[in-house]
């Protein structure tokens, strides 16, 4: 995790998200107090822990990301996208509106690979399209427990497409933890809002929640 301190580095808004074993937790920033819930709204069993942090600074939005993970799962393939889409991740999803009429998405495995999209839909999502490479610094390390993700996309970047509203963001931040490579089935999805799906789903509106910039 990103250390908290009140440094010029880490001004604004700080708001800790706890995703571990289903619990509803209270979480505390020098700035602001939140109550946030985080689940794995599919899964019939406990989870393994992760923790996520979101802040901002004056140009660039930041993400933190500390996994345990006991089975690590990494798949590749030819196809980019069945080689991720198959392996622990953690994901952040951006929309324009509450609608998700247009959204954007990175899914970072843990060996620093990064699937990009943009959707219209669930099933209208482009998977050429890719984030700026100058907008957005991602680094992902392994460690003794699982693994960390850091990184950071820029405020211009996200204006130029129309994800910030009257200084509001719409995203979702999500873990998909694999247990078996073997098994592409054996997965928990997890998320910090509560989706309104029988079925897993992150690219749904319900899946989001409100950032500020405030």
């Amino acid at each position: 995790m990103s250390n908290q301190s009140t440094s010029p580095l880490y001004f604004g808004l700080v708001i800790t998200l706890i995703l571990v074993f289903g619990c509803h937790r209270q979480v505390t920033s020098d700035l602001n107090k939140s109550s946030l819930l985080f689940t794995a709204p599919w899964s019939n069993s406990s989870f393994q822990e992760t923790h996520a942090q979101i802040w901002h600074t004056a140009d660039s939005l930041h993400f933190s990301f500390q996994v345990i993970d006991t089975s690590l799962v990494l798949v590749v393939q030819d196809n980019f996208h069945n080689g991720i889409g198959s392996s622990d991740r953690v994901e952040l999803f951006f929309s324009v509106d509450t609608l998700m009429t247009q959204y954007y998405g990175m899914e970072i495995g843990y060996d620093n690979r990064i699937l990009s999209f943009h959707g219209k839909s669930q099933k209208d999502i482009d998977y050429e399209w890719s984030w700026p490479a100058r907008a957005i610094k991602i680094v992902s390390t392994l460690t003794d427990q699982g693994y960390t993700c850091k990184g950071q996309i820029s405020i211009s970047c996200l204006q130029s497409l129309d994800l910030i509203s009257i200084n509001e963001i719409r995203l979702g931040v999500f873990r998909a933890d694999y247990h078996d490579e073997g098994n592409p089935h054996l997965v928990t999805w997890i998320t910090h809002q509560q989706p309104s799906t029988s079925t897993p789903d992150f690219h749904t509106p319900t899946a989001l929640f409100s950032y500020h910039l405030d």
